[in-house]
């Protein structure tokens, strides 16, 4: 009987493991095709600001367009290619472009970086995989900012009236409570980049009108396709 007993144990403890062992680990994929760079590709944006004012108790609403265009390639210290971002502003529908920045972007097999104003940042992590995270700051001083994939190739349809057979979210911060909503997330598509951009900072004290910031960024139009 108790051979009996200690064999039934032994077959259940190997059937435990193996179920343990079955368990699948989400899907990976590599990924660099939802950064991609060449040189004279561009994605104009159409940008909208909100800003909350509780002194005033108004909310003021600014319009305008973005271009990001990969004008120059050269090699950085360590060797590898990196490519030169031009960025300009225009207040009329992209009639008229004033420049105003410019930004570094690159990419390997692990990681997708951008470099602006001064701040290099880990815009993506690859390869993905749902729920991935990893640190935004991790190659420069700023505090740690977790980025987390979402919604891995799922359909986007909400953007200007197009559809977007792959794309993935990128949830870089969610906490909404009585007094403070601070939500940031980016919507990558495969073959473009980034395509969406939410951002939002506002403060609401009881019985006050809410203070900060909203910002929306979408792609309008570009080249890539």
């Amino acid at each position: 009987m108790i051979l009996r007993y200690l064999k039934y144990q032994l077959i259940s403890a190997c059937v435990v493991i193996m179920s343990c062992n079955s368990i699948e680990e989400p899907i990976a994929m590599p990924g660099t095709s939802y950064y991609p760079l060449e040189m004279g590709k561009y994605i104009t944006y159409s940008v909208t600001e909100y800003s909350h004012d509780a002194f005033l108790e108004k909310t003021d609403t600014t319009y305008f367009w973005q271009k990001e265009i990969l004008e120059d390639t050269f090699n950085d210290i360590s060797g590898s290619l990196v490519y030169k971002m031009g960025i300009s502003i225009s207040k009329d529908s992209g009639k008229n472009w004033i420049f105003n920045s410019f930004a570094i972007v690159e990419k390997d097999n692990n990681s997708g970086i951008r470099t602006e104003n001064n701040t290099r940042k880990t815009i993506l992590a690859f390869p993905f995989r749902e729920l991935k995270t990893w640190d935004v700051n991790a190659l420069n001083v700023q505090d740690t900012k977790l980025a987390r994939v979402k919604n891995l190739e799922k359909s986007v349809t909400t953007i200007l009236g197009k559809q977007f057979a792959k794309s993935v979210l990128i949830d870089l911060g969610n906490q909404v409570d009585p007094i403070l909503t601070n939500i940031e997330n980016e919507v990558y598509a495969e073959g473009l980049g980034l395509i969406e951009r939410k951002y939002s900072y506002i403060e609401t004290q009881p019985g006050k009108y809410k203070s900060g910031i909203e910002y929306i960024k979408t792609i309008y139009e570009t080249n890539w396709e």
